[in-house]
This record gives structure tokens, C-alpha cells and sequence, in this order.
């Protein structure tokens, strides 16, 4: 670690609101485990009544470390050992090890990814208002969220300005090189109202209602009119009129009351921008109430929407107040999911030692638990010469994805020649987000083989022009494993000296003084199939040195 910047610098951000109705949680947000390029900012969800403590020593952060009061900026490189404790009213102990690596890097050098990188960079904390625009440069890779990173080219970012959520989204950039960790601050611009309305009982939970002010009579319906000592219990499925009076009766003090609709039904759908749009169906009046830490309520909304980043994924629950008439009524929970998050693309895993087979080749798909997997296989194009570009060969070549049944995709060989194939594969998920295409070219050829004494691909030779096989032993495994095989022999080649069986129909033709040598004991038995060897010099030798004429 670096001494020199051993010290702290307070960014002056109010943590009041960090998840304002979000279910009370503990983490920490930010720095994360990696090797980052910037020095990191700490920002911990500290639930209301409890207190964090953090330290960079590797000591007990309650004894030996700092205060939390908001987020601040590590002014540390090297190895960092961040160690968090979090403490609740009731003592419980939340306990947290970060350990993470700041290597500095230059900025992309580029202008417009050097401004945007470094503006984020030297903020440590973006601010962003809800229905702006956050431009992320095309030409870097951003991922939003917890680890693992999910990359997606950079694009303008834009959540819906009916959202309510206050919240901070990690997000990382990267060139290809380097990877600078900033955090954005999201901040509302949707405005409810402050309505209260006051009457003289208080509604608890919904079905229960408290009769506190003793000045006054009350009934419920058309119940007899008393002064309740005790909470009330009503079926909320219906409608009811809760009237009071003053005690002291006098004919100008009027009768008032107020109306008790059912109980409303909350619903949530998706709004065109992918946010979570919660309203409710019932009597016209009831509006939501977002709960704040602290449990007090401010703003009144008649709908509201919960949005994120494409790229990340936001979920849990929220607690709101429902209010009919100003008047609170009861609390609710709502969950929500709001995913934007794109899968991690499906890992492709072949037979084939490279991009070409001599058989056939059996594709392991890998993908995330969760997700469907759709792939497009085009092919087989059958092609002269392994060394084939798939650019160009498939460029015209229209791709058709289905759904896969089965994490296994079987590429045939063709007894034409030698098959190119171009396999490409998504992932989707519940949310009908889509991974980044995996795809995979292969070339299998059964047909078509090279010989060549003097190749010097060694442990690499495939048979191919590019890597050809240095002796006809070599073609034993394949050569009667289809109907027509092609050899074409360059130099000198000696028959294996045994008897070799073929049932298949072979070409062999010479290329650059192309010459068969049969050795003492060496044969050819030909069987249902024919051979043909043309362009070639076939001589028997007894005694056989590599180049003397026989």
C-alpha cells in the first residue's frame, strides 16, 4: 500500500434516502472485490437505528477504525483490505471483507472516452436525474450492478421520470485494457403531494380502528353511538361510515363522518420502458405513500414506477403507507423485479481440437441456470479447402434461431467434401433479455487428405493442405470411414509394410513428383470400391533409402 495517500477525503453526499422505502438491508455498495484502475469510494446501506464502522489497517473496525457518516473516498492504491462492521439497535452485527487492488491507469486517449472516463473517474460519484440522458461513449463497455460483470457496448442510458427510487448503481467501464469503478446517484424528479387530512380516530393496520380523542362520540354503520374504550375490529372487504360527534351535545354541532371504501387491490405491469409501473384498482382516493427510513411519509402519489439502467437488475420490496382521502390507512409491501440485466453469453465447447474436424463434431452449450438458449446452425456449405474465411462464406447466409432442447448440437460431416458450418448461440431469460451471440466456425473434412513427407507440422498435422500428414500410416484411422476419399500426395511416400484393406472408393493423385513406394510385405487389397491413382510414380523397392530411384 502506498503511504504517501494513506488518507480519507469526504465527498459531501447525504446518505438520507439512499433506498428511502426500501426494505430495511445491510451491504456494502461499494468498493468491490477486483483490481480496479481508480481509487474507490465507500458507500455502505446502513439501515435506520444502526451504526457502520470500517477500517483499512486489517484491525477490528470498532475498535481501531473509522465512523461511517456517508460516503467517502479511499485515498489508497496497491492491495486494500476493507473491513466493515455494521451495528443494529438490537447489537446484532452485520460483518463484511473487501478485499480489492487499485493499479492506476491512463485514460483512454481517445477525447470523447477521455473526458467521459475521467469526469467519472474524478467525480467517484456521478449524480443522475431520473428521464435524463447518461451517455456512455460506443466505444467503451460498461457493466452495471454486483459482480459478475455483465458488458454491454456503451449507449445512452435513460430511466423513466415517473420512478421514484433514489438509489447508488455501481458501474464499470472498460476500453479492453483497464477497468475504472464509479458509482451513479440516482435521483428522482417525480413530485407527489402533502395531504393530510385530520379526524378524530386513527385507522391501524387497516382492519383495526383507534378511538383516542375522548371528546367526541362515534359510530360505525348504523351501530348505537358510544365512546369505544377499546380498538375496533371492521371487515375491510366492504364499505363503511365511521360518524362522530362532539360529547357536550348542542343542536349547531353537526354530525360528521367519513367513508371507509374496501380494501384496494395493488397491481404492477410493465411500462414501455421495461419499468415497474405499481398502481391500484378501487375506490377513486387512494394514494401511495413511499416510507422512508425513518418511517415518516412525505409525498402522496396516485401511481408511481420503479426503473433502472438497461444493463442492470434491480429487485427486492418497498414499503408504502396507502392513504384514502389524506387519511392513512395501512401498510403493504410490494416486491418488485426490474430486469434489464442481459444474460451472460452461452459458453460454446467442441469435439474438435480447433476450427477443423475429421469427424464429426458434438457442441457443449453452457449457459446460466434460468435461461433458454436459442441457436442458429448454417450449414454445411460444402467448401475446397479447409482454410476457408466464415466472414465471407456465411455473409449471405441467413440465420434461423430456435429454441435448444438439449445443452448439445451434433455437426454431420458430408460425403461431398469438406463441410463448413457457422453455429451461433444466445441466452434469454425470464425477462426476455438477450446475451451477446457466441459463435462458432468449424470446417469437417472426411474427404480430402494431404501427404507429405517432408511437412514439418509434427504433432499438429491434421492432413489438411496447411498441416499435411507426413506418412499414408497416418491415413489408416479415416480412410475407409466414408465413401470417397481424396489423397493428394507431394514427394516420396512408402507403403506401410503390411497389408492394407481398402473399402472405400480412393483417388490418389501426385503433386510435385508425387511417388508411392512399396516396401517388401507392403500390399493393397481393394474390396466393393475402386482406386484410382493418377500423377503418381509407383515403384517397388526391396531395399528402400527415402529418394533412390527403384
Amino acid at each position: 500500500m502506498n503511504k504517501k495517500s494513506f488518507g480519507l477525503k469526504v465527498i459531501i453526499f447525504a446518505l438520507a434516502g439512499l433506498f428511502p422505502f426500501l426494505c430495511a438491508a445491510q451491504e456494502v455498495i461499494s468498493p468491490s472485490d477486483g483490481v480496479w484502475a481508480n481509487r474507490q469510494s465507500l458507500v455502505i446501506d446502513v439501515p435506520s437505528g444502526s451504526s457502520a464502522y470500517y477500517s483499512l489497517s486489517g484491525n477490528d473496525p470498532e475498535s481501531s477504525g473509522f465512523a461511517y457518516d456517508g460516503p467517502v473516498l479511499l485515498d489508497v492504491d496497491g492491495d486494500i483490505l476493507l473491513k466493515v462492521t455494521v451495528v443494529s439497535a438490537d447489537g446484532t452485527r452485520f460483518k463484511k471483507d473487501v478485499l480489492y487492488t487499485v493499479k492506476n491507469a491512463t485514460y483512454p486517449e481517445k477525447a470523447e472516452l477521455y473526458d467521459f472516463v475521467r469526469n467519472c473517474v474524478e467525480a467517484g460519484i456521478v449524480n443522475y436525474t431520473a428521464g435524463t440522458v447518461l451517455s456512455v461513449p460506443a466505444g467503451l463497455e460498461y457493466s452495471l450492478g454486483r459482480q459478475p460483470d455483465c458488458f454491454e457496448t456503451g449507449k445512452n442510458l435513460v430511466l423513466s421520470e415517473k420512478t421514484v427510487v433514489s438509489r447508488y448503481i455501481p458501474c464499470t467501464l472498460t476500453d479492453g485494457s483497464a477497468y475504472w469503478r464509479f458509482l451513479i446517484h440516482v435521483n428522482p424528479v417525480m413530485t407527489g403531494v402533502y395531504s393530510r387530512r385530520d379526524v378524530p380516530f386513527e385507522i391501524i393496520d387497516w382492519e383495526t380502528v383507534s378511538f383516542a380523542n375522548k371528546k367526541f362520540i362515534y359510530k360505525i354503520d348504523d351501530g348505537w353511538w358510544q365512546q369505544p374504550k377499546l380498538p375496533l375490529k371492521i371487515d375491510r372487504s366492504v364499505n363503511h361510515m365511521i360518524s362522530w360527534q362532539p360529547v357536550d351535545y348542542a343542536s349547531e354541532n353537526s354530525v360528521r363522518f367519513f367513508v371507509l371504501p374496501p380494501k384496494p387491490q395493488v397491481h404492477q405491469s410493465k411500462a414501455s420502458s421495461g419499468a415497474v409501473s405499481v398502481s391500484y384498482s378501487g375506490e377513486p382516493g387512494y394514494k401511495f405513500g413511499l416510507i422512508q427510513q425513518d418511517g415518516t411519509v412525505s409525498e402522496l402519489y396516485d401511481s408511481f414506477e420503479i426503473d433502472t439502467f438497461q444493463g442492470d437488475r434491480y429487485e427486492g420490496s418497498y414499503r408504502t403507507g396507502i392513504f384514502y382521502d389524506s387519511v392513512y390507512q395501512g401498510e403493504l409491501e410490494i416486491p418488485f423485479s426490474v430486469n434489464k440485466r442481459v444474460p451472460q453469453k452461452p459458453v460454446i465447447t467442441s469435439s474438435a481440437r480447433n476450427n477443423f474436424s475429421r469427424r464429426l463434431v458434438t457442441l457443449g452449450i453452457q449457459s446460466l441456470p434460468g435461461t433458454d438458449v436459442y441457436a442458429s446452425v448454417t450449414g454445411p456449405v460444402v467448401v475446397d479447402s479447409a482454410d476457408v474465411s466464415a466472414d465471407v462464406l456465411f455473409a449471405f447466409q441467413k440465420e434461423n434461431f430456435k429454441k435448444l432442447d438439449t445443452d448439445k448440437i451434433v455437426l454431420h460431416p458430408s460425403n461431398d467434401g469438406a463441410a463448413a458450418y457457422k453455429v451461433s448461440v444466445y441466452s434469454e431469460d425470464s425477462s426476455r433479455n438477450r446475451s451477446a451471440v457466441t459463435e462458432y466456425n468449424v470446417v469437417i473434412d472426411t474427404c480430402n487428405y494431404y501427404v507429405d513427407s517432408k511437412s514439418s507440422a509434427g504433432e499438429f498435422a491434421d492432413g489438411t493442405k496447411e498441416r499435411p500428414y507426413t506418412s499414408f500410416e497416418q491415413l489408416l484411422p479415416f480412410i475407409n470411414e466414408n465413401r470417397f476419399v481424396n489423397v493428394i500426395l507431394s514427394g516420396e511416400t512408402a507403403m506401410p509394410q503390411k497389408n492394407i484393406v481398402i473399402s472405400s472408393n480412393v483417388q490418389i493423385t501426385g503433386k510435385n513428383d508425387g511417388r508411392i513406394v512399396f516396401l517388401p510385405k507392403s500390399s493393397l487389397t481393394v474390396r466393393n470400391a475402386s482406386l484410382v491413382i493418377s500423377d503418381c510414380i509407383v515403384s517397388y523397392a526391396a531395399n528402400h533409402t527415402k529418394g533412390e530411384e527403384s
